[in-house]
Parts: structure tokens; sequence; C-alpha cells
């Protein structure tokens, strides 16, 4: 099998897995160039090819143990919020008109605790009402400009809707309400970065191997040492030698 054969075989894995959850079984990888007559180390090399595509092989007795490093587990906070745009802000005016947003006292808030305790519906949403200020504020102060606030916004009243929902189990409910709203808001946003930080690792280690790929079988054999390599692509020589074993260059 030619090597344009074989990349295009192995772009069809990548897309198979991207419909399982990044997800592949050990023997359908095996299965699927079954007829290439790959050697022991070119199988081992795709694992390590899919893995550092962020595919899980389960079942892969011959996966590589290098440690990719792939993402940080926290995702850094930023210590001040992006300021909203002009149409951000529209949408947050358009957002709260003809809502009774707030509340009147600190007495009534407490009433319409226990009305919503008792299982009043109205109460509890006026309560829905009167939290929007909060939610709001609780956008503008971890706003990310890449983020639209709209979505910020919707993710914080899934917060209070969700605090409302256990409002019983609160000792004080006001606090119960603001800190649901803001741990919504923040796991969403940690989840958006973090899908971003994958992608963006995703396509550079991809873009890299791609490279290396290249570079290796444009006919001429002695363009780049391993260790030219592994400097020129940021790659481990390991890394290096598994493109080789991969494009089968290795000999």
């Amino acid at each position: 099998m030619d090597i344009k054969s074989f990349q295009k075989k192995l772009g069809e894995l990548v897309e198979l897995a991207k419909y399982n959850n990044r997800t592949l079984n050990a023997e359908l990888v095996e299965q699927f160039f079954g007829a290439c007559g790959l050697e022991e180390n070119q199988i081992k090399s795709i694992y390590v090819y899919l893995k550092s595509q962020g595919i899980h092989v389960k079942g892969g007795t011959r996966e590589s143990e290098s440690d990719y490093d792939m993402m940080p587990a926290q995702i850094d906070e930023k210590t001040e919020a992006d300021p909203l745009s002009v149409e951000e802000e529209e949408y947050l005016k358009n957002y709260v008109e003809g809502v009774k947003a707030g509340f009147v006292s600190k007495v009534e808030r407490e009433e319409l605790f226990q009305k919503a305790m008792d299982g009043d519906a109205a109460a509890r949403q006026r309560l829905v009402e009167g939290y929007l200020p909060e939610v709001i504020r609780a956008v503008r102060s971890l706003h990310r400009k890449e983020i639209f606030a709209g979505d910020m916004l919707q993710e914080g009243n899934i917060g209070l809707l969700s605090a409302l929902e256990t409002l019983n189990a609160a000792e004080n409910p006001h606090e119960w309400i603001l800190e649901s709203i803001n741990k919504e808001i923040k796991q969403f946003l940690h989840m958006y970065q973090e899908q971003c930080r994958e992608d963006d690792y995703l396509i550079n280690r991809v873009e890299k191997l791609e490279a290396a790929v290249r570079d290796l079988t444009d006919g001429a054999e002695d363009k780049f040492s391993v260790e030219e390599l592994s400097v020129f692509l940021d790659m481990s020589v390991e890394e290096i030698k598994d493109v080789l074993r991969l494009t089968g260059d290795d000999k």
C-alpha cells in the first residue's frame, strides 16, 4: 500500500472515531488495516497516531505508553472580566425589559423563599425574575470576549433554576442561589476553554505529524536526521521514530 492510500485509510479511521466519542476498539483498528500487511511496530504506531489526536483505543495491547501530556486538568481563570460588546449590552437590556427584576426588600425575598418551599409556583416564578439582576451581575463579572454574554446568561439561569429546585436543602437560600448561578457559569466557561485548548493542541499535533510524513516520504531519504527532525518539529526522538515506523521508512 502506497503512503497516500495509507494516509487516506488512516483519515477515514479518525473520522469514524469522531462519531464514536473519540473511542475505538483495538480489534476494529486492526481489522481496518488487516489487508495492508502491516508489521507489529506499524500497528503500534497507528495507536500512537490515534492517541495524538485524542482518540482512545480500547483493548490496545500494543498501544504506546508514551506520555503526550495532553491537557492540564485545570484551566487558568482570568482575574478580570472582559467588557461586553454593544450588541451584548443591547441583548441584556432587551432581556430584562418587561421583567420585574430585583426585590422590593429583603423581607419580600424571604417571604418568597418560604412560599416557594411550600410549593407556591407563583412565588417561585417571582424569584426567577427577582434574581435576574444577580445572573446578569455574574455574567459581567465572569465574561470572556470569545463567548457571547447571552450564552452565559442562559447557563446562569440554569444554575438559578437548579437552586430553586433544591431550595429546601439550603440553610441560606440567598447564598445557595448565588453560588449555584456562579458555579454553572464557571463550569460552562471551563468546558468551553478546555475544548478550545484541546482543539488547538490536536490541530498542532496533527499538523506536525502530517508535515513529518511529507518530509520523510518525498524521495529525499537523508533530508533530515531523526535528531534534526526532533528539534525542527519540537517532537521527541521517540515520536519521530514512531512516524518513521508508521510510514515504513525506519529501515
